[in-house]
Order: structure tokens, then sequence, then C-alpha cells
């Protein structure tokens, strides 16, 4: 039986729990970041990079609403922080991932997935776009396993939303598992994300998207681990196609560390076979 849910905006860089039928979000982000690598290391203080990153994502419920497939694949153009390479376009790993969840027609659901990283990116380890793609994390240090050379990874993750009324509050966690081809761990990071939203008129949501990326291998101390990433946003709730637009701040320690913090603009557009649906929930 459909799930009775009051219509509540979408959340930018985590999935929409319930929805009936075929999604697909194109992304676009560009942002500019300062260097952090120090002259004395073969940089230039003050210089600034800037990325563009693209991202597909698509997901269909794979029965009823409860149980849910999809695929991501991202490539992005851009130059790196403090490094004399040139800009460059990189092309990056895919992710396919299942999910399940439970829902109640009161507005509270939770469920759980997992994510495979398949390492299809060509980029050789050391060359000018291997750079261009570490600097281009302090963008979205989330997306780190679609950026890694030679690399697979899992994703597990779960999650929690609450809504009422025009109100969502939606929460996941998550942890990155990332391995070299050979098997052995490159990177063990964890990820939390926190979207408050508010449905303002029948066509116009609000939204605060808050992400912090920790890393959990390594010798750092605590201090150096976490990055973080700040995004009030604006959506479309209507129609077919449903644009997105989000301003924000990534800071704390970037997983590189030739970039010292970015600022930048998303646009995101989702398109939804039945626009019909969200009117429904």
């Amino acid at each position: 039986m459909p799930l009775d849910f009051p219509p509540a905006p979408r959340a930018p860089s985590i999935p929409e729990l319930t929805h009936e039928t075929v999604d697909v979000t194109i992304e676009a982000a560009a942002g500019t970041f300062g260097s952090g690598r120090a002259a004395s290391e073969g940089g230039e203080q003050g210089q600034r990079a800037s990325s563009i990153l693209s991202k597909v994502t698509a997901e269909l419920p794979l029965y009823k609403r409860r149980f849910y497939g999809g695929a991501s694949y991202l490539f992005l153009f851009g130059d790196a922080a403090g490094q004399a390479v040139p800009s460059s376009i990189v092309s990056g790993n895919a992710e396919i991932f299942a999910r399940g969840v439970w829902a109640s027609p009161y507005g509270l659901s939770m469920g759980g997935g997992l994510g495979f990283v398949v390492p299809i990116a060509s980029t050789a380890p050391g060359s000018p776009e291997a750079a261009v793609a570490s600097t281009a994390t302090g963008l979205r240090a989330w997306d780190a396993p679609l950026f890694a050379q030679g690399s697979i990874a899992l994703r597990p993750s779960v999650d929690v939303r609450a809504l009422e009324g025009g109100f969502v509050l939606q929460f996941r966690q998550g942890l990155d598992f990332i391995f070299d081809t050979s098997g052995g761990l490159r990177l063990l990071a964890g990820s939390a994300f926190l979207y408050a939203g508010y449905q303002a008129t029948d066509f116009l949501a609000a939204g605060l998207e808050v992400c912090e990326y920790y890393v959990i291998s390594g010798a750092q101390s605590d201090l150096s681990r976490a990055s973080f990433y700040f995004a009030p946003t604006l959506s479309w709730t209507r129609g077919i196609v449903q644009p997105s637009l989000s301003v924000y701040q990534t800071f704390g320690t970037p997983l590189d560390p030739t970039v010292s913090g970015g600022l930048g603009l998303r646009l995101g557009v989702t398109l939804v076979a039945d626009p019909q649906e969200r009117a429904r929930r």
C-alpha cells in the first residue's frame, strides 16, 4: 500500500528515502580553494585552485518502497592547489549501491544500505590528473572513494528521517573502507550528514545541509582528522524537472594537505519519472 507522506524537500547529497519511481539526479558543483602547501614544499602560499565536478546518480525502487538500487558516476575538471600542473579533465570511479528502508505513514523512516565502488578511473598515481583529483576532494570529501585511483571501496550506511507537516529532518551515517587493488587498506573514514528542510510553498523548499567527514585510519592527531561542509539550499519540488541550488563552505582539515578550504556553488537537477508522486506524499 502506498505510504501517505506529506510533501517534503529532498536533501542535496543523501537519498530521498521513500520515492515511488525512478529518480535521476545530475549535479554540477564548482569551488575554489586556497593552497595549504608551503613555499618550502614547492607551493605558493595564497595561490588558489578551482574544480568543477559533475555527478550523475540514478536510483529505482526494486520492491515496492522497501528496497532500492542505483549507481553513481562522476568526472571533474580543475587544477591542483599550489602545484604547477596543467588543468585536466579527470574521470572518476563508479559506485553501485542497494538499500532497504522501513517507513511509517506517520512520517518516520529508517534503513540501511551498502555501496561498492568499482575502480574504473584510469588516472595514474603521481600524474597531474591524480593531483587534480586529490584537490577536488576539498569540494566533496565524502566522494573520496570516487576520486581514488586504483582503489575499490565498501560503503555501509544507515539512514533516519522524520517528517512533520512541511518539515523534514534527515540523518545519514556512513563508513568508507577504501582498499587498493591488492587488498591493502588505504583509508578508513566516517561520514555524517544532517539535513533540515521546510516546504515553504507548494513548489519551493529551503533547507540546510551539514556534513562531517572524519578520517579514522592513520596516525594524525584528532584535531586534524575532520573536514566539514555547510550548505544552505533552495529547491523546486514540483514537475518532472526539479532543480536545487546550494552555496557551500568547506572548512576543517581537508584530505589533501595542499588545500586550505573551499567556497563554491552547487546546482542539482532531479528528473522524477512521475511528478504526481510527490503531490501524493
